[in-house]
């Protein structure tokens, strides 16, 4: 010990303070925005600083840019929906092209093969990281697609308490999250939300004492503590979750199950001692099993290794100053009780209804949608889940998860939150369809 004490002012100048490292690799850096480059070129530039400030403000996902004939379509998807805000003239569409390659440090000759690249944007108070897709859309490639994936780094990825969803499901994910082994599935179609929820639980469980790594293509979130792993044509997931199962890690996010490779390793991680996450396509909780059954994972693995299964979808939701009171008609009526089979609840007759849209819209929204709603339905792999699974009978699985308080399936989840004036009840009828 007095050897390891005397060794101490060796390498003293070494010694950091964290805190006073992080502040300092917060400092704003230099301005990252599009710049000119060459003569004639001013408007462009000053186009698409505009044009990603205004996605950031609008909240947009991404920013499209696709060539017409003769002029060129810049579109937003806002909250899920693409929406057409500009129309340029074609000259336009050449500067653009070559900015964005430069700022991605993208060959400007390549027109044939797809490209992908990534840059960070200054808002001033935060950074913008946007991932860059370009294809050439004629057999010349002279036409471009391109569009950019926003993300706001300065929202963060917040934990579990940052996402809506009734608190009985909220408490049963924290439940399932505290294990130090097993794999929890985020499950769903593309766009709807699972990446988001997935960084959510990464954040609940984000502590100075957790070793936290992720394996994705391409990583869509910078953690501080995590050490993020990208597949490349080198390394495919199977490849870094073999390495990683040597790396002393706590907590693994994978960021899909592709196939059955990745769904061994994944699951043999659970299995071992570590706590997993990951995303599958799948469109429900009780199909999810049998999509793991397809990539070869044996029954008992699957319910041994299992601690929860979250099928999400994302729908636009009302805008909470022009939303209607929506009485069903008795056809309607009769097809919540007998078809979906929808209990609902004696608060309708005392005069709590459900709601729809007000197309119309107000000064508040643009079509009586505001935001985005999680549709979510949570099973937990209990013993009744477990013993339901070993049978492969998907409908004793369906069985056993309404026994569950906080499940809910998809179009039931919908509904409830159309009587809270969330959603609009023909929405939430056509969800989990």
């Amino acid at each position: 010990m007095n050897k390891l004490r005397e060794g101490v002012p060796a390498f003293h100048s070494l010694l950091i303070d964290p805190v006073k490292q992080r502040a300092r690799a917060h400092v704003p850096k230099p301005a990252t925005r599009f710049s000119s480059a060459w003569r004639g070129d001013d408007e462009v530039v000053a186009f698409l600083n505009h044009i990603f400030t205004e996605a950031a403000a609008l909240c947009a996902s991404d920013v499209h840019f696709h060539d017409r004939d003769g002029w060129t379509e810049v579109r937003l998807r806002i909250d899920g929906d693409l929406k057409t805000l500009y129309c340029l003239d074609q000259s336009a569409s050449r500067f653009i092209d070559d900015h964005l390659r430069a700022k991605c440090s993208l060959s400007p000759s390549e027109r044939q093969m797809p490209l992908d690249g990534r840059f960070r944007f200054d808002l001033g108070d935060r950074m913008l990281d946007v991932r860059v897709s370009i294809i050439g859309t004629d057999a010349h490639g002279d036409a471009q697609s391109i569009v950019c994936r926003v993300i706001d780094a300065g929202l963060g990825n917040g934990t579990i308490d940052d996402i809506e969803m009734p608190s009985s499901t909220r408490n049963a994910l924290a439940v399932a999250l505290q294990a130090t082994e097993g794999i929890v599935l985020v499950v769903g179609p593309t766009g709807s939300g699972k990446t988001t929820t997935l960084y959510a639980c990464l954040g609940t469980l984000d502590r100075p004492e957790k070793h936290l790594v992720t394996a994705e293509d391409p990583v869509e979130r910078r953690l501080e503590r995590a050490n993020q792993v990208i597949k490349n044509p080198q390394r495919n997931f199977p490849t870094i979750l073999r390495a990683f199962l040597r790396q002393d890690f706590d907590v693994c996010l994978v960021g899909e199950i592709r196939d059955a490779e990745t769904a061994a390793i994944a699951y043999q991680g659970a299995n071992t001692g570590h706590l997993m996450l990951s995303t599958l396509h799948s469109k429900t909780t009780a199909s999810t099993v049998t999509r793991l059954g397809d990539f070869g994972i044996d029954p008992y693995t699957i319910g041994s290794a299992t601690l929860a299964i979250l099928a999400q979808r994302l729908e636009r939701a009302l805008c909470p100053h022009c939303k209607v009171e929506y009485y069903p008609t008795e056809g309607e009526l009769h097809t919540l009780e007998h078809e979906a089979g929808y209990v609902i609840p004696a608060s309708y007759d005392d005069g709590a209804p459900f709601h729809k849209c007000n197309e119309a819209g107000c000064e508040h929204c643009r079509d009586g949608r505001k935001g985005r709603i999680p549709i979510i339905e949570l099973l937990v792999a209990d013993d009744a889940v477990r013993a339901a699974i070993a049978c492969k009978d998907p409908g004793a699985i369906a069985e056993a998860a309404t026994l569950q308080p906080q499940f809910r399936a998809l179009q039931h989840a919908a509904l409830d939150w159309s009587l809270a004036g969330r959603l609009d009840f023909h929405t939430a009828m056509k969800v989990g369809k």
